[in-house]
């Protein structure tokens, strides 16, 4: 007999070995590093600067310690992945061991693609965008995360291409982290709102990769999943900082959240918010808290029954899931409009001139057809 299904899908898998969490960094390092792994440090000048996390590493595993590069700008530009590259091919390291946020993360799996396929130009690296550098090869790399945003889970990097000013997307097999650290304590030397914001950003992740039109049973499952956890834990956290089981929930909430990254295209929350980013210098978990609310109002008449579940996954079924997320953001303090991020008209223009032709924002399920689609969406996030 034959029959027609409804509809057909395929899932892959992130290749990772294992996510680790209930030890302190220092300690998971030293099990995955053995003892005769040469491993490199990628980090930020404030991990280095105001906290002991990077001299503990170092000092812990002094013998191995064989390389350190901090100098990594916000949203990863290319230059720097560049110049981050150099350091780690003259180190001859076996391991990439990235301590930060998204940017980090993602210079470090860019990097990888750098060592890979001796790239070291930044025209050179801008020529792969597009393309998937396929491994394995190169080093291994291991992840402590510092932020909420999800790198960590990706085979995907994002960083700013220089002939465009836009940030841009780098796909590599093998080049997510090997091994995910997940320590809490660590987190508590990131500064709450970027902690808070980031995790706006996992959300973002979450709503997207259920009303993506190609979702998937396991997307669903593990997007809610963390909509309820966020719900909770992050007002834990902005209730009591030094509450670690919170701060564990959140980075395990991120982890549910990321089953959608490269698995489906998200919409206009993502796409508004690379351009946000990019061209005004917004951080990205905070321009999910000015668009995915507005987004998703804008996206209601054609997701309505997805958009019901969101709301009763963040606690609010009597709301509107733009409005649970905009009670959400307000609870957590953050900036959740255009204007509180000091948009002016001249960025939103550029913004409407941009989207039409990215091709996240294309991907919205309800179909973008024009500038005065993209102005209706910023009217609702003003």
């Amino acid at each position: 007999m034959n029959f027609e299904l409804p509809q057909v899908g395929v899932y892959n898998y992130v290749p990772r070995a294992r996510v680790r969490w209930g030890q302190a960094g220092l300690e998971a390092v030293r099990e995955e590093v053995g003892d005769t792994a040469r491993f490199f440090i990628l980090t930020t000048p404030s991990l280095v600067n105001k906290t002991p996390i990077i001299d503990e590493l170092q000092s812990g595993l002094s013998t191995q310690y064989c390389g350190l590069f901090h100098n990594i700008s916000e949203h990863t530009p290319f230059s720097d992945v560049v110049n981050a590259a150099q350091a780690v091919r003259a180190a001859n390291a076996d391991i990439i061991l990235s301590v930060g946020g998204g940017s980090i993360i993602d210079a470090a799996k860019a990097v990888i693609i750098c060592l890979r396929e001796n790239i070291d130009t930044v025209e050179a690296l801008s020529a792969r965008i597009g393309q998937i550098s396929e491994g394995p090869g190169g080093p291994r790399h291991i992840s402590i995360p510092t932020t909420l945003s999800g790198a960590e889970h990706t085979e995907f990097a994002g960083g700013i291409n220089p002939a465009t000013g836009t940030k841009e997307l780098l796909g590599g097999t093998h080049i997510c982290p090997h091994t995910v650290i997940l320590d809490p304590a660590i987190s508590l030397y990131t500064p709450e709102d970027l902690w808070l914001s980031t995790a706006i950003r996992s959300v973002d992740h979450a709503v997207e990769g259920i009303c993506a039109p190609d979702s998937s049973p396991l997307i669903q499952a593990e997007a809610l999943g963390a909509l309820g956890l966020f719900a909770k834990s992050l007002r834990r956290t902005k209730q009591a900082p030094d509450d670690l089981t919170a701060r564990l929930e959140s980075m395990h909430a991120v982890w549910l959240a990321t089953a959608s990254i490269g698995r489906v295209m998200h919409g206009a929350s993502h796409g508004l918010g690379y351009l946000l980013g990019a061209l005004g210098g917004v951080p990205h978990g905070v321009t999910s808290c000015v668009f995915l609310p507005a987004v998703l109002d804008w996206n209601l008449s054609v997701n309505a029954d997805k958009q019901k579940q969101i709301a009763a996954a963040l606690g609010a079924e009597n709301m509107s899931a733009g409005d649970a997320v905009r009670r959400l953001v307000a609870d957590l303090g953050l900036p959740g409009t255009l204007s509180a991020v000091g948009a002016d008209d001249a960025l939103k223009q550029q913004i409407s001139e941009y989207a039409m032709a990215h091709p996240v924002v294309m991907a919205n399920p309800r179909a973008i057809t024009s500038p005065q689609d993209i102005f209706e969406i910023m009217e609702l996030a003003a």
